[in-house]
This record gives structure tokens, sequence and C-alpha cells, in this order.
């Protein structure tokens, strides 16, 4: 890892990004996530140096949320949102810190907060190139708002978005899970239900 804590020292987040990516999702060496984890904050916290502007804070707070959220099994530390609050504190279009913000709120039902964070990430953020990232965002928040209130309007939109879903390349789809649990698990008719389950299917 001498390398790896090298190129971490000349502060390049691209870099940092990749190194961390490759060490959360592909490597096998750690028995634990846990250990993963301490490995990846241990190596961050020790060699990047401290930044002196805003949007790099935001973005090196932002790393520590990353790999919290990654490296933490049951999704509930409380180092992942401290971490995610500082960089958007830094930096408030940060738009990834409120992504994963989204994500450990979602992960733990807190339905309403998590549907705020989402709707600070605007449409446009990403481009054309990820529009499945776009589709699991926008799904979300449909499931968020199905949780909370499963109105006329919630479920037109979720059929809407079912149908644009199954239209998306297969290979590049993000398979709509939380969408099929919000369904069964949200206080639906029973007619409606086995329609949207119907819609989800098309989208596997």
């Amino acid at each position: 890892m001498d390398n790896k804590t090298e190129l971490i020292n000349k502060n390049n987040f691209s870099i940092i990004w990749n190194i961390v990516d490759e060490i959360v999702f592909q490597n096998k060496h750690f028995k634990t996530e846990k250990i993963k984890r301490a490995f990846l904050l241990k190596l961050i916290v020790t060699n990047l140096p401290n930044a002196t502007f805003d949007e790099k804070r935001s973005e090196y707070y932002s790393i520590l949320g990353y790999i919290n959220y990654f490296c933490d099994e049951n999704k509930r530390s409380p180092k992942t949102i401290n971490f995610l609050k500082r960089a958007i504190k830094f930096n408030k279009n940060n738009y990834l810190a409120w992504i994963y913000l989204g994500y450990w709120r979602f992960d733990n039902e807190q339905w309403r907060r998590a549907l705020n964070a989402f709707k600070k990430i605007p449409d446009e953020t990403f481009g054309t190139f990820c529009d499945v990232l776009r589709f699991k965002i926008t799904e979300l928040k449909l499931c968020c708002q199905l949780y909370l209130h499963p109105s006329k309007k919630t479920i037109g939109s979720i059929k809407i978005f079912l149908h644009k879903l199954a239209f998306q390349d297969k290979e590049n789809r993000a398979l709509p899970i939380e969408m099929k649990k919000a369904i069964e698990q949200a206080k639906l008719n029973s007619s409606i239900r086995e329609i949207l389950l119907s819609l989800v299917k098309d989208c596997m």
C-alpha cells in the first residue's frame, strides 16, 4: 500500500476516490468490513493533509462518509452521517454527499429526511452518463412518498416511472428492489398493489 499512500499524499481527490473504490469493492484481503473500514480511515486521515479551502474540506468529508457507508454492514453508524453533514456544511452543492446522506436516511427508515436529502439533487447534476443513478434516486424518492403517504398522485408517478424504467437498457438498468419492497409494505388497496408489482416485474 506504500504506493497508494504516496498518491494520497499528493492530495489528488480523483486518485483518492479511485483508491477508495478499489479497496471498498475489489480488495479481498480484509476479513471483515470493519477491518477494511478501519484501514481506509487510517489511510485517508493519516495521509491526507487538512485542506484549506471549503470545497476541498467538503470533498475530504465526503470520502470519509463514503468509506463509512460502504464499510458499515448495518448501515447505522452515526459517523457516516456526521461526515456527510460536515461535507455539506462546507459545500451545500456537494451532491454526492446529499446522495449518501439520503441513502443513509433511507436505510434507517427516516423517510421524510431521506426525501428531503434527495430533493437537494437536481436532475441534471450527473448528465446523461448517469441515468442509472438518476433513476435510482427517483425510485427512492417515490418510495419515501409511498411510505409517507400513498396518494393517488404518488401511485400515478410510480406507474409512469416504472413504464420508463422498463424501456431502459437492461444492462444499465437499476433494478427497482427498494420499490418492490415499498409496494409490498405500504398501505395499498390489494388491486393497486397487484398492478404495481406487475409493473415492477417487467423491470426486473
